[in-house]
């Protein structure tokens, strides 16, 4: 029952935030490149690590890291959980 009133509150919470204003900005780490989603200019996902991928492993691009933001950032629009896979990162060629 708590599982299922957690689900709930999320997708709620998730439905309402592909409505709003939705950003990304690319930032540097120690060893590459991370990534925020922003919803009205507030941080709503910040991505310091590839996800998806087992360890520590940072985008070695700029771009790498800009291109799987606006990837979560489509699905968000299409109202689909901000999730990345292994097979989604390795089709943009972003190496890990």
């Amino acid at each position: 029952m708590l599982l299922l009133m957690a689900i709930a509150i999320f997708v709620q919470r998730f439905c309402f935030a592909a409505k709003k204003n939705t950003s990304y900005q690319v930032f540097p780490v120690a060893n590459g490149w991370g990534y925020r989603i922003l919803l009205d200019n507030t941080v709503f996902v910040q991505q310091e690590q590839i996800p998806a991928v087992q360890g520590f492993a940072f985008f070695q691009t700029k771009q790498d890291a800009a291109n799987t933001a606006k990837l979560v950032i489509q699905k968000m629009k299409k109202y689909e959980l901000p999730m990345v896979t292994v097979t989604e990162l390795d089709s943009m060629g972003v190496k890990y």
